[in-house]
């Protein structure tokens, strides 16, 4: 039994539109604070709405960290790692059928352009895509990971990964990536300018607390609210990715069982925490992984941890995968 992919797809593509949109609300909505904040403290508030010059440029901004975050390098993916690129006149057997393997999957997923396909020379089994594109984009494989799956196994996790290529969730990912941290340093400095800006007609009437309490709140809601979505959005990637990796290779078991492998690696050695930890540019890799190692097995009752992480629970991988199984 397989799971409904294209019912997952579909759902998931539907909630990447409603985290982008958040997104620029939340931009809009900080710029119709900006402009509450200078009325308010010159004595000018009014409660007649329109559509600021501030609230465009707000949305402007938005616009444009979206667009930046598209053509963020690959190579600061790969640094940190021990790595090889591989070819299809490799000597090493193993190496040519894993790069037959890509290209068969390329092949599925009439991608125009071929993958670069690497081996990580890393203790844990894990996977990951990068690129901004079909043109430059990469797979990367852990050498630990390929010793442990079988072909089939192997075909359903760079399904997964030619997936994410195909719907470019690496740009996706880093487009989000730019904004969220443009918004906090947008309510940072509005925060500062707040507490150590100069005297307004408010702040000489003693009235400058209703300001100081909204730009708090703005100021401690935001990153959570900004975190959430984000991994919200990559959850809903992963979902995809699993997805996609069912329609290419027509069939459930394959990534489910690879996950569970690399998920038994993980809990079998603790000390691959401390692998990844001292990795350079581990933060920036962490999303992008087949993997995640902090989601390691069950949801809890509340979810709550669910809510800031980058991938589902195994759980509910193997959950929408159909696949059910002790683990």
């Amino acid at each position: 039994m397989r799971g409904d992919w294209r019912g997952i797809a579909k759902k998931n593509k539907a909630r990447t539109r409603w985290v982008i949109l958040a997104f620029f609300l939340i931009y809009a909505v900080l710029g119709t604070v900006i402009d509450w904040i200078y009325l308010y403290s010159e004595g000018q508030f009014s409660t007649e709405f329109e559509i600021s010059v501030t609230v465009i440029f707000m949305l402007t901004l938005a616009f444009s960290s979206y667009l930046a975050g598209r053509f963020f390098a690959k190579s600061m993916m790969l640094q940190g790692l021990d790595y090889h690129e591989i070819k299809a006149q490799s000597d090493q057997q193993e190496d040519k059928v894993l790069y037959g393997i890509v290209e068969e999957m390329k092949i599925a997923a009439s991608l125009n352009y071929m993958p670069k396909v690497y081996i990580a020379n890393c203790a844990f089994m894990n996977a990951f895509a990068t690129g901004w594109n079909e043109k430059n984009a990469a797979i990367v494989i852990t050498r630990p990971l390929m010793d442990a799956l079988n072909r089939d196994e192997l075909q359903a996790v760079v399904a997964h990964e030619i997936t994410h290529i195909r719907n470019q969730d690496v740009r996706l990912s880093s487009s989000i990536f730019v904004m969220s941290g443009l918004l906090l340093f947008l309510i940072d400095v509005i925060f500062r300018s707040v507490i150590y800006g100069g005297e307004s007609k408010q702040k000489e009437k003693g009235g400058a607390l209703p300001v100081l309490l909204v730009v708090l709140a703005l100021r401690i809601l935001i990153p959570f609210i900004t975190m959430a979505l984000g991994m919200f959005l990559s959850r809903s990637r992963e979902f995809m990715a699993d997805s996609g990796a069912v329609e290419l290779t027509r069939q459930n078991e394959p990534l489910a069982r690879a996950l569970i492998k690399i998920h038994q690696q993980h809990q079998s050695q603790a000390s691959l925490g401390d692998e990844y930890a001292n990795m350079p540019n581990e933060s920036l890799r962490s999303s992008s992984y087949l993997y995640d190692p902090r989601m390691s097995g069950f949801q809890n009752w509340l979810n709550i941890s669910q809510w800031f992480s980058s991938h589902p629970s195994l759980e509910q991988r193997l959950k929408e995968l159909g696949y059910n199984t002790k683990f």
